[in-house]
């Protein structure tokens, strides 16, 4: 596998950590809003 497609390929897997933890960050804001 070239280095290049690793690299795609982390960015994207990280891109998508990052969003999903925001996203479950603002859901839990949401829901346990005082």
């Amino acid at each position: 596998m070239p280095f290049a497609i690793c690299c795609l390929l982390f960015a994207t897997c990280s891109l998508m950590m990052n969003t999903s933890l925001m996203h479950v960050e603002g859901t839990t804001h949401l829901w346990f809003r005082p």
